[in-house]
C-alpha cells in the first residue's frame, strides 16, 4: 500500500527569485554542475534543455568517472588510445547517451557531424527513442568547460503497414 507516499514532493515550493540561475536537482560533480550552469546561461544554444535533460537523466557515478578522465587527459596522461567515453541510461522508451571526445586538436563540423550520429546509431536498435548529447574536449583548451557540443534525437515508430477502409473513405472525402 502507497498510501501517502508522494508527501515529500507536495511540499508547498517557494519559486526562485532569480530564475537565469540554475538549481541542479541532481548531485553532480563540479565539472557537470559547471556544463550544465554554462548550458543553462547561452541563449544562443538552440537545444540547451535537451542537452541538460540529457545529462541530468545519467548515472551520476559514471559522470564522475567522465569527469576524472577529461582531467587525466587535459593534464597529458596518456588515454591509450581510447578517446570516445559513453555513457547511457534508459528511461522508459527512451534512452539517454552522453558521448565525450578526447580530441588533440579542433575537428572539422561535418566530421563532428558524423562523429554524434555514428554514436546514435550505435543505440538505434537498443530503444524506440534516442537523445544523444556530444561533448568534445580538446587538450590545450582555453574554456573551462568544454570545446564542443552537439545534440541529437531520433525517434524510431513503426509506420503502419496497411490503411484501413475507412481511413481510405476519409483521405477520398477530404479530395
Amino acid at each position: 500500500m502507497f498510501h501517502a507516499s508522494d508527501t515529500p514532493v507536495r511540499l508547498p515550493k517557494m519559486p526562485r527569485s532569480d530564475r537565469r540561475e540554475t538549481e541542479v536537482p541532481v548531485a553532480l560533480s563540479p565539472m557537470w554542475r559547471q556544463i550544465v550552469q554554462e548550458l543553462y546561461r547561452n541563449t544562443d544554444q538552440r537545444h540547451r534543455f535537451d542537452i541538460i535533460n540529457t545529462l541530468l537523466n545519467q548515472f551520476p557515478p559514471s559522470l564522475f568517472d567522465f569527469e576524472k578522465r577529461v582531467r587525466r587527459f587535459r593534464r597529458g596522461v596518456p588515454h591509450n588510445g581510447e578517446d570516445v567515453i559513453i555513457a547511457k541510461f534508459a528511461v522508459g522508451s527512451k534512452l539517454f547517451v552522453v558521448a565525450c571526445h578526447l580530441a588533440r586538436t579542433a575537428w572539422d563540423p561535418d566530421e563532428w557531424q558524423d562523429f554524434g550520429r555514428n554514436i546514435v546509431r550505435m543505440f538505434a536498435e537498443q530503444a524506440e527513442f534516442v537523445e544523444c548529447a556530444t561533448f568534445l574536449f580538446m587538450r590545450r583548451s582555453k574554456e573551462r568547460t568544454f570545446d564542443g557540443v552537439s545534440f541529437y534525437r531520433y525517434g524510431f515508430k513503426q509506420r503502419p503497414t496497411a490503411l484501413t477502409g475507412s481511413s481510405i473513405r476519409a483521405v477520398r472525402s477530404r479530395k
